[in-house]
């Protein structure tokens, strides 16, 4: 009588068949994990990059600037004659200023119709702000209509299309503000010259 196949038998043999299968077969290669991108944001530039320390900082024009105050000056650009240009701080807050300009005949009303802006505190500091390669800065004493002052004075050579320009800027130590004195060349000519005829409020 033939014995019957034990059913262990089968399974094993199916096990093994399986097993050597799958030992057979080539399996998918296995892909590593992709690293994510790194993503470089560049630093922003630096506006002072090469250019001179401004002679005031914000903190300083702001505290120099109460609500009222106005700096009114002589200006000369020849061929033209004298005149004399105000400034007029309307108001002030921390962020910026209201500041209207005024052109002033010999007896000092308003000609013309007057500019108002809003410049922020740093815009307005930004207005003395020179190249480094091309400015020197020295301390001297001048002499204004409004009276003398200590500065700091920042001469400014500079080639453009027509020439030599040369700047020559005079901030007092004790107004943070526009210059008390300025002097604008071309080649040795003069174009324009500004200088403090009087100010408000007046110095502690």
């Amino acid at each position: 009588m033939r014995e019957a196949a034990c059913p262990c038998a089968w399974v094993l043999s199916g096990l093994l068949a399986f097993a050597f299968g799958c030992a057979s077969a080539e399996l998918p290669p296995v892909k590593p994990p992709q690293a994510e991108p790194v993503v470089v944001t560049p630093p922003a530039p630096d506006p002072e990059q090469g250019r001179a320390p401004t002679p005031y900082t914000v903190e300083q024009l702001r505290a120099a600037t109460p609500e009222g105050r106005n700096l009114t000056y002589v200006i000369e650009a020849p061929p033209k004659l004298p005149m004399q240009k105000r400034f007029r701080f309307l108001a002030v807050d921390d962020e910026r200023a209201t500041l209207l300009t005024e052109l002033l005949d010999d007896n000092g009303k308003v000609i013309g119709q007057p500019e108002q802006s809003s410049p922020t505190w740093n815009e307005l500091r930004m207005h003395s702000s020179y190249p480094q390669e091309t400015t020197t800065i020295v301390e001297i004493s001048t002499e204004t209509p409004a009276g003398s002052f200590q500065c700091k004075r920042y001469t400014v050579l500079e080639k453009i299309e027509e020439g030599e320009k040369r700047t020559v800027a005079c901030f007092a130590k004790e107004l943070p503000g526009p210059p008390v004195e300025l002097t604008v060349e071309l080649n040795g000519n003069l174009l324009m010259s500004m200088s403090l005829l009087h100010f408000w409020p007046e110095l502690p």
